[in-house]
């Protein structure tokens, strides 16, 4: 019984990793470029960050 609860804990830990790593990378693929910072979406980032261009892209800070 506990080595079945063991396993199941182990696979939602694996899967909520997987998500993890998954969003933290859909970050790159996301970019967008820009030149002064009213060209980023106002949308783009969660709070508490604020979007910023630098080096051309929009980046959360």
């Amino acid at each position: 019984m506990a080595e079945t609860i063991k396993l199941v804990f182990l696979i939602i830990l694996f899967i909520f990793l997987f998500l993890i790593v998954m969003d933290f990378n859909a970050s790159k693929w996301t970019e967008l470029e820009c030149k002064k910072h009213s060209d980023c979406p106002r949308d783009y980032c969660k709070p508490p960050f604020v979007i910023r261009c630098d080096f051309h892209k929009c980046f959360c800070r």
